[in-house]
């Protein structure tokens, strides 16, 4: 679990939202992409991704849409879970608007759910 150590001692120092976002980026997100992307045979886990699913949504909070969205693409269309990936899309899309540091990040989310939603038949033939 170095990388949540490694978020923690940067959150303690730079106290801002935006810098611990920006180590979340560096560090999880890609472990969470590349875990929930590959099969087992590729060195894929399902148990991994979910694990730091859960550390960025620990981190960040549910007001951050952005690990619900990798989450989303990459785990669950792995899974060939439908009806969850499109739940996950869709309270995505449903979020209230609100202005604060990651209202960018969210307006992100929200367009590319959209766009996975459209593409939903295309996904889970």
């Amino acid at each position: 679990m170095l990388s949540i150590r490694f978020v923690r001692c940067w959150r303690v120092n730079n106290s801002s939202l935006r810098n611990a976002l920006a180590a979340t980026l560096v560090i999880i997100y890609p472990l969470l992409v590349y875990f929930g992307s590959r099969p087992p045979m590729m060195g894929g886990s399902q148990d991994k991704a979910l694990v730091h699913y859960q550390q960025l949504k620990t981190i960040t909070g549910d007001h951050y849409l952005l690990p619900d969205l990798f989450y989303g693409r990459f785990c669950l269309y792995q899974q060939q879970d439908r009806e969850g990936f499109i739940d996950m899309m869709q309270r995505i899309i449903d979020h209230p608007a609100s202005e604060n540091e990651v209202s960018l990040y969210n307006a992100i989310a929200g367009r590319r759910a959209v766009a996975y939603l459209a593409a939903v038949d295309t996904l889970f033939e």
